[in-house]
């Protein structure tokens, strides 16, 4: 898409709903967006639901934000492309569809895993006493092994989930102190792995309302992220800023940055492959749950090429956004992981095998 005068066509062959703006309005829209009522000449501003301020700042990154259109609230990606002219790409129908397949499978995946590291769990303490050479060795690799299926199947259950019925338990949270206890728990672990993992808190503590397992949750799929493109020997920076309605939490890596192939598609690999030439890149579920705790928060996600090299992750919310009743069904205690420590859950896949030794986890 670099000439303007090829935008109307190579839009109508994409199968998505998409639309480009241009001067802060909408200049095209292919057949799939009209069809969901978005008119062209339409100020863009007037839908943005969420992801205003983040807009204004977007420059060579990707942004996902919400929009209202007609009656319906909309989730879109947004690059910026030559010329000035905006690229706003609507979810689809087939989306949904797709993720709530994922979270029928991951259902039937629960119990056998779970029947597994019960197994494991038990037997791992009968092994130690033998004296087999690497024994030890093979252990942390059916742990870690077992932990990174517990992490994807996660994914897999919540990316539903997070689309359809369940909503956001928010509560009064002291912003700073928490994502600074998590930063600091995962510090310990990034540096196992070679990477250092440093957190400025903001100048003042502020308050906010906030769903704490997703905002963890959110944070750990930005760190994991960055630690998988971040080469052992440099460092991995989270910054949180507030100002007096919004809290914004970036994480920054020192890995290669984002390749042109990626960026293009980086809020849809979850209906891709993974990639066969990098392994590293997987399905992309993690940040479709980022994109979605930022939507339930009034926020939004954007991703850039920090301009020393590397990618910054900045996921921005409301604070101010209504706390949740004093309701609170006993299924939202329990625990994720089922009690195991959340980092190792959420970093297995990034961390060395020696720390999923059986022994130096019980």
């Amino acid at each position: 898409m670099e000439q303007q005068q090829n935008w109307p066509e190579l839009l109508e062959l994409l199968e998505r709903p998409a639309f480009t703006v241009e001067q802060g309005r909408v200049s095209w829209a292919n057949q799939e967006a009209l069809t969901r009522l978005v008119p062209q000449g339409q100020e863009i501003h007037s839908l943005l639901q969420t992801g205003a301020e983040e807009y204004a700042e977007l420059g060579n990154g990707s942004l996902c934000l919400s929009l209202q259109i007609g009656d319906s609230r909309q989730e879109a990606a947004v690059r910026r492309l030559n010329g000035g002219v905006d690229l706003f790409l609507l979810n689809q129908e087939a989306d949904l569809a797709g993720l709530n397949q994922l979270a029928l499978a991951a259902r039937q995946l629960r119990e056998p895993l779970g029947n597994a590291m019960l197994a494991a769990d038990r037997l791992f303490p009968e092994l130690e006493l033998t004296e087999a050479p690497g024994l030890q060795d093979q252990m942390s690799t059916i742990n870690q092994g077992l932990f990174q299926l517990l992490r994807i199947i996660n994914n897999m259950a919540d990316a539903g989930q997070y689309l359809t019925a369940r909503q956001p338990n928010r509560e009064v949270t002291s912003l700073g102190s928490f994502f600074g206890e998590i930063a600091e728990r995962a510090s310990t672990l990034t540096a196992k792995a070679g990477v250092r993992l440093t957190y400025t808190p903001p100048t003042r503590e502020g308050m906010g309302n906030l769903d704490r397992d997703m905002a963890e949750r959110a944070f750990y799929n930005l760190l994991s992220n960055a630690l998988r493109f971040t080469p052992k020997g440099k460092t991995i920076q989270v910054t949180l800023t507030l100002d007096r309605e919004r809290a914004v939490l970036r994480v920054q890596d020192q890995g290669e940055g984002l390749h042109q192939e990626i960026q293009q598609d980086l809020f849809n690999r979850y209906r891709r492959a993974p990639s066969v030439e990098d392994g590293r890149f997987g399905l992309g579920l993690g940040l479709l749950l980022v994109r979605q705790t930022a939507a339930l928060h009034g926020g939004a996600l954007l991703i850039s090429e920090a301009p020393e090299g590397g990618t910054i992750a900045a996921l921005s919310f409301r604070r101010n956004l209504p706390a949740s009743g004093a309701f609170r069904s006993p299924m939202a205690d329990l625990d994720y992981t089922g009690c195991r420590d959340h980092g190792l859950v959420e970093l297995s896949r990034e961390l060395p095998r020696d720390l999923y030794d059986p022994q130096a986890i019980h």
